[in-house]
């Protein structure tokens, strides 16, 4: 019996067969990788609008949804000279740790928050103790003050009564010298003068025209779902528990507070937070705030994926050293956590 013989093919077609299976194999690899990454670790990554290698980004964030509608990228970030090393397998918490134990800190003196918007990683200690809150507490009542001119209730050409009780000629700021008492002061150079240049009479007047001290301080529990002893609600005190909600409700409605990021990046330009950070890598939007021995400092610093950090001291000697040291430290951390550019494959330039 014979056996039937199967032609074969020429060269060139064995030749596209292979090139075509080759192709095919390179366009399903890296979707196949991707696909399979966690979607809960990758819950946002940045999305670099032009430039795909440079570490000083105007970076946009969105969700994904579908992993294998991205590939990684390679980024600068890692050339980033580090002075600080971080020990292999650390935590926000441990680093802590070590840094309570070099300054001698407690519980009763210092509380501190950390969240990784990539890692998702969220460390908070002593939550709960009150400090006296200074110049921090102007954040949340210029987001108030935001909230009311997107909801449309306000705008930013409106006057606000000066009360002559709103003067405070010790701190910072203009306001005092550019507008008199009976007065109406524009709110768009309140909410630059309150937080450029830490104005005192400027955030009393915006305080004033809540209400007062009750009134705005219930009203800034939107910012919040935890809750607060009386001592809250009576004077100027905050504590890191709600501190740590602020600033994460501005991280995540950054596009209704820009005017207000852009004012924390320009306050205090290389002084606490931004002390030891090197701010055209990057930029650092804080509030800081200095009263009766209380030197404290919170807010967002703009790595790849940014990190939301505040630290609060009560009588410490040497304190915004501190809190430069605690920034540049908790930098290296974040630096130190693989954090991949996701781009969108249709977006990806030719090589």
């Amino acid at each position: 019996q014979k056996r039937q013989m199967i032609p074969m093919k020429n060269n060139s077609d064995i030749r596209n067969i292979l090139v075509l299976t080759f192709l095919f194999l390179l366009s399903i690899i890296p979707l196949g990788f991707l696909t399979d990454a966690s979607r809960d670790t990758f819950a946002y990554a940045p999305l670099p609008n032009t430039d795909y290698a440079s570490p000083d980004l105007d970076l946009e964030y969105e969700a994904l949804e579908n992993m294998a509608d991205y590939i990684l990228v390679e980024s600068d970030i890692a050339e980033y000279s580090s002075e600080r090393e971080i020990p292999e397998g650390s935590t926000a918490e441990s680093l802590l740790d070590s840094i309570l134990e070099e300054y001698g800190l407690n519980e009763e003196n210092f509380s501190f928050f950390y969240r990784n918007t990539f890692t998702q990683e969220i460390y908070i200690y002593n939550p709960d103790t009150l400090f006296t809150a200074a110049s921090t507490v102007k954040v949340p009542v210029n987001m108030l003050y935001y909230d009311a001119v997107n909801s449309g209730e306000r705008t930013p050409e409106d006057g606000l009564p000066y009360n002559a009780s709103a003067t405070d000629t010790e701190g910072d700021g203009s306001t005092p010298y550019d507008y008199r008492p009976g007065s109406l002061v524009p709110l768009s150079y309140l909410m630059e003068e309150s937080i450029v240049c830490s104005d005192n009479t400027a955030n009393n007047i915006m305080i004033q025209n809540l209400g007062g001290v009750s009134a705005y301080r219930h009203m800034m529990l939107k910012y919040s779902d935890n809750t607060y002893p009386d001592a809250f609600f009576a004077s100027n005190k905050l504590c890191a528990d709600f501190s740590f909600d602020v600033i994460n409700y501005l991280y995540e409605h950054s596009s209704a507070y820009t005017p207000l990021l852009e004012y924390m990046k320009e306050a205090a330009p290389g002084t606490f937070l931004q002390k030891y950070i090197d701010l055209d890598l990057f930029p650092v939007a804080h509030k800081y705030g200095d009263y009766d021995g209380c030197l404290h400092d919170y807010g967002i610093v703009y790595t790849p994926a940014p990190f939301l950090i505040g630290v609060f001291t009560d009588h410490v000697s040497n304190a915004e050293d501190l809190i430069g040291v605690i920034g540049e430290t908790y930098l290296n951390y974040t630096l130190s956590v693989a954090e991949p550019t996701y781009v969108r494959i249709s977006v990806v330039p030719a090589s």
